[in-house]
């Protein structure tokens, strides 16, 4: 069945996301030092926010304004409230499940973009909850993030045939790890970070999908779908880069925002690629701006700039 484009026209697209949601500490250097046995760097600035490929996600989406569940593990502890009260702050539905604790990161951003992240605390026991099939059931698109508990909802998704995008993203080939999400998704999103040969792993990975996409940062997008047709994208760069931090999460929020509501697949690469521009051009996980009538803007300047008008 393809089950791309499945939103009405000016129906309000519904997508569930399940994943991780952390409490970030960022703090902005520079430049990276010369580790030695002792090293004192001074911040040019510290801020405090959301992180997680869940909450990118979601954010990015409900900023795009797509009807938005997110399914998040948190623990009873200082953060749980912390990243709940950001969340009210827009119209994405929180459903919590219960971790032994809150995932935390500090995330040490350094030389115009790079990171350096450090996971401070990890929820390892959360747990299931089968009422979240319900979710599965109203949504038209599930995003599933690769943390290990998110495995238990693949059945529920197959079950109801709901359209399942999974991002994996700094893949490592044949990562054993990965091949239940892998085997899951009906698209797939990969960093090519560490992928040296970009259609083989494209054309490897399309069986029994509808899509498979592979971004690479500045240098732009591929994308191939089911009929094995690949398609590339050259990067945004028309604005600043301050963080990229949720970039990927912005990425892929984007493509299939424009993908369901029945936009070409090279449109849609293209959206994507200002959606992700956007989040860079941000110092938050996601960008408050990223609006669909500012994303065309963008790409109509894009074009024109490309084309020499």
């Amino acid at each position: 069945m393809d089950r791309i484009g499945l939103s009405s026209v000016g129906g309000l697209m519904k997508a569930l996301v399940i994943g991780v949601s952390s409490y970030d500490t960022l703090i902005e250097i520079d430049q990276f030092p010369t580790l030695k046995s002792d090293v004192s760097i001074w911040a040019k600035n510290v801020h405090y926010s959301v992180g997680g490929t869940g909450a990118g996600k979601s954010l990015s989406l409900d900023t795009l304004g797509v009807d938005t569940t997110l399914v998040t593990d948190l623990g009873k502890d200082e953060y749980r409230q912390k990243i709940l009260d950001i969340y009210k702050q827009t119209k994405i539905h929180t459903k919590v499940l219960l971790a032994d604790v809150t995932t935390t990161h500090t995330n040490i951003m350094y030389d115009g973009g790079k990171r350096l992240s450090i996971f401070t605390s990890m929820s390892k026991e959360i747990e299931f909850n089968p009422k979240i099939e319900d979710d599965i059931q109203k949504s038209e698109v599930v995003f599933l993030s690769i943390n290990d508990y998110c495995k238990h909802y693949i059945p529920y998704i197959k079950k109801h045939d709901k359209l399942c995008v999974v991002d994996i993203h700094d893949y490592d080939i044949g990562n054993p790890y990965h091949q239940a999400f892998i085997q899951a998704a009906d698209i797939l999103f990969a960093s090519g970070v560490n992928i040296d040969d970009d259609i083989q792993f494209l054309k490897e990975h399309i069986k029994n999908k509808q899509l498979v996409i592979l971004t690479k940062a500045e240098k732009g997008s591929l994308a191939i779908d089911k009929n094995h047709k690949i398609y590339h994208q050259s990067a945004f760069k028309q604005l600043p880069l301050l963080d990229t931090n949720g970039a990927g999460d912005g990425f892929s929020a984007g493509f299939i925002f424009a993908l369901l509501k029945k936009k070409p697949i090279q449109y849609a690469l293209a959206f994507a690629s200002v959606c992700g521009a956007m989040v860079c051009s941000s110092r938050h996980l996601f960008n408050p701006d990223t609006k669909e009538n500012i994303i065309n803007k963008y790409i109509q300047i894009w074009h024109n700039s490309e084309s020499g008008e």
